[in-house]
Parts: C-alpha cells; structure tokens; sequence
C-alpha cells in the first residue's frame, strides 16, 4: 500500500497547477538542496520574492550528487505548461549571467510539469556552448529527487493534503506543540536559561556529527515530550547553513513502523531521527542519527545520558513578555516549577497527566488539601491521618510521584528538615480539584479548625519573651508549611464551585471556606494574632501590633 509520502510526478504535475505552487516551488527545491546536498551557499526567493529580477536559486555544492551539480550553478524555476517559458530564461541569463561566469557555472532549469524531450533540450542549450553544463528536472525528477529526502517527502506530502500522523518534519512538530495552548507559546521556552542554552549546543554539536558517529543521543528531561522539544528547539534554533540543513533532515517519528522506515538503507545525507515512543530500545540499534527521549527516574550510572536541566520558571515569565504576554499573563509561569508540561496546562492545553491514572484516591486528595507536610513531623502525620489517609501511604505516594514521568512532588528541605510539596500546586489543582471525595472533604472541614483554629503558644510569653519562642519550644504542634498549605487550599477551594459541584453540589467550595473562616476568625486578638502569617498581608501589621500590645 502507497504511504501518504510516496510522491509521484502525476501528484506534483497536478500540484503545479495550484494558485500557490508558483509561490511554493523554490521552498520544495530548497528543502531538497538543503536535505540532500553539502552546500557551502545557497540563496534563493520564496513567495512574493520570486516575482523579482534575478536568479531564482543561486547554489554552490561541495560535492556532486544525483540532481544538484558540484561547484557553482544557477537555477531557474518554473510552473508553465508551454517549453517556451524554458527557452525564454536561458535565454534571458545567458544573456545576463550575473553574478556567474558561465564558463565555470552549470545551469539548471526546474519544471513542475512533466517534459517529454528534456533530454534533448539540455542537450540542445549545451551545444551551444555558453554554460559549463545544462541540465533539466522535470514533475519525474522531482518526485525521485523526494524519495531520497524522506523529511521533504513528508512535509510536500501535507502540502497536497495528505499528512501523516506517525512522521512530522521539525517545522510541523514545533508547529503542533505551540498549538496546544489557546494562545501559541514560543517553543524557545525549552532552551529558557543558561545551562538549557549550553546543553543546546551539545546537541547541535551531536547533529553535526550524526552521519559519522555510531552512537544515539539520549536525552532525559521532566517528561518525553519535554525531551523531544528541548531537542527540536535546539536545532530549530541554529541559524548556521549547516544549521538549516540539519533541520531539513530532521523527522520526529511516532511509531515502529515510522521509525524503522526512517532508520532504513540510507539515501543522501543521513537523517536526524527524534523518537517518540515509550521504548528505549532503539537505543541499542548503531544508528548514529537518533536521538531517544526518556522520562522519570535514572538509573545510576546513566553518565551517557544528556540530562537537561530544570529550568528556572522567571525565566519563564521573561521569555513570555518578550514574546507579547502581558505580566500578569506572563506571571501565571511562576506556578509552573519550571515544568513545560505544567506550563502549557496552566496557558489551557487540556491534557490529564498519566501519573494522575491508578493513583490512590484517599492519599492523593489528603496531599492536594495539605499541599505540603514534614514527613518526620509526628502532628503533620496526624494531620493526614484525620484526613483520612494511611501517613506511610501519602508519604509513599509522595516518592512513587517524584519518580514518575512529569514529576508532580518535590522533596527538599527547610530548616534542615525533609518537606514534601507540589512542584506546580496551581497545575494539580486544575485537574485534581474535581476529584476529592465527599468523606476527604467533610475531614478537611473539621481538621483545618483544629490546624489553624491552635492558639500560638508564643502567646503565653510575655511580649519581651516572643521573639525566642521557637527555642523555648513555645511552637504550633503542625509544621508552618502544612498550615500554609491547607490555607492556601481553602482559598482554591473557595474558588473552586464550578469544579466541585459534579461531586458536591452548587457552592460547595464557598460555603466551606466560609464556614471555617467565620469560625477562626473569632473577635479575640488573639486567634488573629496566631493567624497572622497566614492572613493577607495588609492585615499582618494590625495583628503583629496586637500581639505584642496583647490587648484588641
């Protein structure tokens, strides 16, 4: 069976009578060039540039190959039916062969349609002597010249409206990922940051090297997808000639079948393969030109593994106002963990992360409500309790996530002690926040009184005193970054109507949050004091004033 890519000359005949075709022929030969042949110069016009006087490629190759001649040569490309046409340019440039000398120059004329006597034409314009040599491609040569460059033949392929889903040249594939989000995002955002920026040189450096090496590039980032793009970005970024004719050889393959056809007998230059299936083993395939992707935990001695750094998520922020995002648009970046696939989720790409499938219920909407706990903290481990999830339950689920592709926790440490948290806590809410159970929320309600509704044992000291409670032990029972955490839970629960009601009914999420506060907030200074690190900043001076006067 015919794959969507296999191009004939009858398709680029029928292709060449399209309004664009005029506009699009110098781009289809300039792929080609660019995918097939060493060149050390290449200019040529596009689109409205091809109405312009003057050659319409100028070409110079390091070495023969099967359509573009060695050394300097001048094309001329057309459209047209009628041989006149073939006879009007060479003798328009052979008139005026500007900036060539024709002694030392082949010319190359270029036909959309199919030419029944081009043999002899180039035969009868060479006789004439004023050109090194002459040559004529006809619809048939074109269509041979694309069975040698696999990523042209697909990207031509889409052009006459038969795309394939398993292959997408470079273009295509950064084209699809910006497309994800309601508004584009730059697909540079992969390289955000300085280290991003070194390694991209690494794998530009790889690319070059490709055809002569036989080993794969293994490339581990927060996600395969991540990887991949990272990978794309950086040779879509690389504005060098050589640069242009690695992209021009690049393929992004979805299946086995894709990838065994485009790591099949080479043909021209070697391609560039990014794979994007969940299998390492074409890693242990001597195919030079491949790069694998790979996600979620390293093993130890991975030292051959390319791991692309996290990216810092201001960078983010910057990289989005630059590119016409407004701050507050751009800030949204902030909550991404300097995760791409976070970052496209907050911007509106609709996409359930797979750790998200088989995960524990219980356990998982427990850490969504505290959204950060200290693990050697007996009264956080009550907290979670109370929730109604198994401790050693959460804290596992915790290190099974941080493993996973995607990463959705982080352990770090604060004041020398372990904390487990949300790399993203806005993102995991978007698609977490519909799922807690009625019986984990009904706790919530009651646990998050307890938690916040303590009096700061601070307060028992006189005010000169305050100020060393923590080494008078004179601290809430749970840790600050659980209290923290389920504050910032009620806020998102209060906003949260819409994506609860499926389970809990109309303003569920409100009326909660405002039940729990009409009971905390209680008119003594004192529950206010011993909530003024979790209140709104504006009311943090009043209750530090209170506190230490220890009167309303």
């Amino acid at each position: 069976m015919a794959k969507p890519w296999d191009i004939n000359g009858d398709d680029i005949e029928l292709w060449s009578q399209q309004h664009d075709a005029s506009a699009e022929l110098p781009d289809l030969v300039r792929q080609l060039l660019l995918a097939t042949v060493p060149l050390s110069t290449l200019t040529t016009t596009t689109h409205a540039g091809t109405r312009l006087p003057g050659w319409d490629m100028i070409v110079r190759a390091s070495r023969e190959s099967a359509f573009c001649p060695q050394g300097a040569s001048g094309w001329e490309l057309s459209i047209e039916e009628r041989r006149g046409k073939l006879d009007d340019d060479f003798k328009k440039r052979s008139a005026d062969p500007s900036p060539f000398d024709p002694k030392d120059t082949t010319y190359v004329a270029v036909s959309a349609r199919r030419i029944s006597a081009k043999i002899r034409w180039a035969g009868e314009q060479q006789a004439k002597r004023t050109w090194k040599d002459v040559r004529l491609l006809d619809a048939d040569d074109l269509a041979a010249w694309l069975a040698l460059a696999p990523t042209v033949a697909r990207w031509f392929a889409g052009k006459l409206g038969r795309p394939s889903a398993d292959v997408e040249d470079l273009d295509t594939f950064l084209h699809t990922w910006r497309g994800r989000t309601p508004r584009p995002l730059p697909f540079k955002l992969a390289l955000a940051g300085e280290k991003r920026l070194q390694q991209a040189e690494t794998v530009r450096a790889w690319a070059r090297q490709a055809g002569r090496r036989g080993r794969a590039l293994l490339v581990h980032a927060h996600t395969r997808d991540e990887a991949l793009v990272f990978v794309a970005a950086a040779l879509a970024t690389d504005v060098s000639p050589e640069g242009h004719q690695i992209c021009a050889r690049t393929l992004v393959v979805h299946t086995e079948e894709a990838l065994r056809g485009a790591l099949g007998p080479a043909s021209g230059e070697p391609l560039i393969v990014l794979s994007n299936l969940s299998s390492t083993a074409p890693a242990d395939r001597a195919h030079g030109a491949l790069v694998v992707p790979l996600e979620g935990h390293l093993p130890s001695g991975s030292d051959d593994v390319l791991k692309v750094e996290p990216a810092p998520f201001m960078r983010f922020v910057e990289m989005l106002k630059k590119d016409g995002f407004s701050e507050t648009e751009a800030r949204r970046a902030q909550d991404s963990g300097g995760n791409l696939a976070s970052l496209q989720r907050l911007f509106g790409h609709v996409a359930l992360p797979r750790w998200v499938e088989g995960a524990p219920s219980v356990p998982l909407a427990t850490m969504l409500l505290v959204g950060s706990f200290q693990p050697g903290n007996q009264e956080d481990r009550d907290v979670l309790a109370l929730l109604g999830a198994d401790p050693g339950e959460v804290e596992a689920l915790c290190e099974h996530l941080a493993l996973a592709p995607d990463a959705p926790t982080i352990k770090e440490g604060r004041y020398g002690r372990a904390v487990w948290r949300w790399r993203a806590e806005e993102d995991v809410w978007k698609f977490l926040g519909g799922r807690i159970p009625a019986d984990t929320l009904r706790r919530f309600a009651e646990t998050i009184r307890l938690v916040l509704g303590e009096q700061d044992p601070s307060l028992e000291l006189p005010p000169e005193e305050r100020l060393q409670a923590p080494f008078l032990e004179k601290i809430f029972r749970a840790s600050d970054v659980l209290r923290e955490g389920m504050s910032r839970a009620l806020v998102r629960l209060a906003l949260s109507d819409e994506t609860l009601a499926t389970l809990h009914g109309p303003q569920c999420g409100s009326h909660l949050a405002s039940y729990v506060l009409q009971d905390l907030l209680q008119p003594a200074w004192s529950n206010w004091a011993s909530l003024s690190n979790l209140l709104p900043r504006r009311f943090r001076s009043v209750t530090r004033s209170a506190c230490i006067q220890g009167t309303t």
